[in-house]
């Protein structure tokens, strides 16, 4: 009886085995600090072609698992923003190996640069008050007209006459500061 149990247990994780297929695996480090690099991204390739077949994020202690491989030989990518990326070439896979395990990967930092950047702010053309709109004439709109009825008929909802006489949306009972 015991040897049964025994035969059950074993073809059970050759099943178990065989349907998860093959995997990758390893861990990934910052080569100056020795710490762990949590959420590096490792793509796998198969190397024929160089298709990108699936991919995995490593763990917070920087480890990771990609299973589900069929037996054959791939290409793995590791890297991670401000990092070196790090490439394995011809890692074979078949059917009597248990997966390949890539050891311990340190990555780099590396200098990421840029041009300068320059911030321009620009206060908003329409404020919103509890009591009123207000209405903020810039630069460019004074350089285009000269007075502030030129300026006036420039105002969404805002109508001026041919005599200077200044309406909001049809009445003029209200103040212009």
């Amino acid at each position: 009886m015991i040897r049964y149990i025994k035969m059950l247990m074993l073809s059970v994780t050759a099943l178990t085995g065989s349907l998860l297929g093959e995997t990758i695996s390893g861990i990934v480090y910052d080569a100056n600090l020795g710490a762990p690099i949590s959420y590096a991204e490792i793509i796998v390739y198969q190397q024929k072609d160089s298709v990108q077949l699936t991919g995995s994020i490593t763990g917070p202690e920087g480890q990771f698992i990609v299973a589900g491989l069929s037996p054959g030989t791939y290409m793995v990518e590791v890297f991670f923003l401000g990092y070196e990326s790090r490439f394995f070439r011809d890692i074979s896979l078949d059917e009597n190996s248990r997966g390949a395990d890539l050891g311990r990967i340190g990555l780099s930092p590396t200098v990421i640069a840029s041009e300068a950047v320059e911030v321009e702010g620009r206060k908003p053309a329409v404020t919103y008050q509890i009591d009123k709109k207000v209405i903020s004439v810039d630069e460019k709109l004074t350089a285009v007209s000269g007075n502030a009825a030129d300026v006036l008929e420039n105002v969404p909802s805002v109508t001026v006459d041919i005599d200077g006489n200044v309406s909001l949306r049809g009445s003029s009972n209200f103040r212009v500061l």
